[in-house]
C-alpha cells in the first residue's frame, strides 16, 4: 500500500476554468477565469498569516491565492487587489463574481 501522495484524488487538483459574469454601468460583462482549488497549505497559510488582519486583506489574499492562469501560476498579489500596489481597484460586482466562482470550485461535490 502506498501513501496518500500516491493517490491522485488526494492531491490538490489542477486549476478549474469558470465562466463568470457581472453587471457594471447597466451592462453585463462576461469572461472566463481559472481558479486554483485550495490546498491544505493555502488554507493553513491564510489562517496563520492573516490572524487579526482586516477582512478586506483576507479576501484579497484568498482571491490572489485562487486566481491563476491555466498552468496554476498566480496572476495577482493581494496588494494588487487592494490597490496597495498602485493598480486600479476592481468593481465590487466583479469581486463578488470571483468570490462566488472560488466558492463553487472549492465546494464542488459537497452536499
Amino acid at each position: 500500500m502506498g501513501t496518500l501522495f500516491d493517490i491522485p484524488a488526494a492531491l490538490a487538483p489542477a486549476p478549474v476554468k469558470k465562466a463568470i459574469e457581472w453587471e457594471q454601468g447597466g451592462q453585463t460583462h462576461k469572461t472566463e477565469v481559472y481558479i486554483r482549488p485550495l490546498s491544505w497549505q493555502a488554507v493553513y497559510n491564510s489562517m496563520s498569516e492573516q490572524e487579526g488582519a482586516p477582512f478586506s486583506d483576507k479576501a484579497a489574499q484568498r482571491l490572489a491565492e485562487s486566481l491563476c492562469d491555466q498552468n496554476g501560476q498566480p496572476l495577482y498579489s493581494a496588494n494588487d487587489l487592494t490597490g496597495k500596489s498602485g493598480k486600479p481597484l476592481l468593481c465590487t460586482a466583479l469581486i463578488t463574481a470571483l468570490l462566488n466562482a472560488i466558492s463553487d470550485v472549492n465546494s464542488a461535490g459537497k452536499t
